[in-house]
């Protein structure tokens, strides 16, 4: 009985400091990703933006953080 109290007195303080109980260090398995399908190309350059990968693609449209009209896309 007395290991458990002096267990539960000296774990008490480690617990009361973790902000979350998501702390500490997270390692993701690489190996467990599968990715799919074609990757999106987007380049910003020149003041322009412009998407390859789009259907239709997007070429120029200029990088001024306003929106733009776009033929042939409803958004």
């Amino acid at each position: 009985m007395n290991r458990v109290v002096l267990s539960v007195l000296l774990l008490t303080p480690a617990a009361a400091f973790a902000a979350s109980a998501f702390d500490g260090t997270w390692k993701a398995r690489l190996d467990s990703i599968k990715v799919t399908g074609k990757p999106d190309v987007f380049v910003v350059a020149n003041g322009t933006w412009s998407c390859q990968s789009c259907d239709p693609p997007i070429d120029k449209l200029p990088a001024d953080s306003a929106w733009q009209k776009v033929a042939g896309h409803a958004y």
